[in-house]
Parts: C-alpha cells; sequence; structure tokens
C-alpha cells in the first residue's frame, strides 16, 4: 500500500491582490457619480412638466442631433477605429509612437480645447470654412 503524504505546512496566501477584490466599490462609486445628477434631475422636476417639455420643438431637435451624432460616431468609430487597432496591434511601424499619442489625444483635451479648435477649423473666413456653409451649416 501506498503512504499517504504528509500535510504540507504551506501559508495561507489571497488568490487575488487585494486591487483586484475590490474593484467593484470603485464602480459603484463611479455609477453614483453618473447616474446622481440624472435621479435628481427627474426627481425635482414634475412628470407632467417634464412630458410637456418632451413635445417641446427644440428639445425633439436637440433628441434628434444628439442620437444622429452618436449613431454616426459609434459607426465611424466600428467602422475605421476597429481594423486601425488591428493593424496597430499586428505591426510595428516605426512612427507607431506618434500614431499613439494621435489616437489618445483626443481623449486628454478638454472638450473647451476641442470646441475652440472646431471652431476654428470651420468659421467661415478659413479654407474648410466657405464648404461648410456650402453644405448647409450655419457657422459662427
Amino acid at each position: 500500500m501506498s503512504q499517504a503524504s504528509p500535510p504540507s505546512h504551506r501559508r495561507w496566501q489571497p488568490t487575488k491582490p487585494w486591487y483586484q477584490n475590490h474593484w467593484q466599490l470603485l464602480n459603484l462609486a463611479l455609477l453614483v457619480f453618473l447616474t446622481l445628477p440624472l435621479l435628481v434631475l427627474l426627481l425635482r422636476t414634475p412628470p407632467t412638466l417634464l412630458l410637456a417639455h418632451l413635445n417641446d420643438p427644440e428639445v425633439l431637435q436637440a433628441l434628434q442631433v444628439s442620437l444622429s451624432t452618436t449613431l454616426s460616431a459609434t459607426l465611424v468609430i466600428i467602422l475605421t477605429g476597429t481594423p486601425v487597432a488591428f493593424f496597430l496591434s499586428r505591426r510595428h511601424l516605426a512612427l507607431q509612437r506618434i500614431i499613439d499619442t494621435l489616437i489618445a489625444l483626443p481623449t486628454a483635451l478638454t472638450s473647451a480645447v476641442a470646441g475652440l479648435a472646431l471652431l476654428m477649423a470651420f468659421r467661415r473666413g478659413d479654407s474648410v470654412g466657405p464648404t461648410w456653409i456650402y453644405l448647409g451649416s450655419r457657422s459662427p
């Protein structure tokens, strides 16, 4: 008969580091931070007033613009971003760091800086502005 091996006297070690076990709490804080303003807005506005404003033409136009820009941005990201990400992950280019920086730049810029850059790019007096106005935009 085979003899049973003696029990090992190893110290207990956690299966995951502490920062991986508590990520749910960080997600909860982020969820509260993002949903709290919406909840306050919904709780402070009477439902009748909220429904009355939803039929306002300006609100409908704002919703239409928001949904159409979100859909078009998502399509552009899927159609262009996925192939670029695949290509950059498979190849090493000489300008790889510059390309990565240019791709990450919109996340580093604030909305105000990006808005000013767009305003300067599409204003009437510049090269892109007249074409933009010709296409039907009302640029300042």
